[in-house]
């Protein structure tokens, strides 16, 4: 999977063993530049995070967002 400063997850299948030929699976729109973006270990889940202090985790096969998650920034006084 990869993603930047579109904000569009890519998830990609290798279509061949020497890394030359793959297949986009899915896109998932995160709304917004991506810092990180990680997998679960059975393959039906992804969380992303961005600049937007914001989580989100979606559903791989629907392309559903399942929960947003907002994060406070440090700096912040409240």
């Amino acid at each position: 999977a990869v993603g930047g400063d579109q904000g569009i997850i890519r998830v990609y299948r290798l279509a061949s063993q020497d890394f030359k030929k793959f297949d986009v699976i899915t896109e998932i729109n995160h709304g917004g530049p991506l810092n990180q973006i990680d997998i679960s270990p059975g393959k039906s889940l992804v969380l992303s995070t961005g600049n937007n202090n914001e989580g989100m985790l979606f559903d791989l096969k629907n392309r559903r967002l399942l929960q947003k998650l907002t994060f406070r920034d440090n700096q912040s006084k409240d």
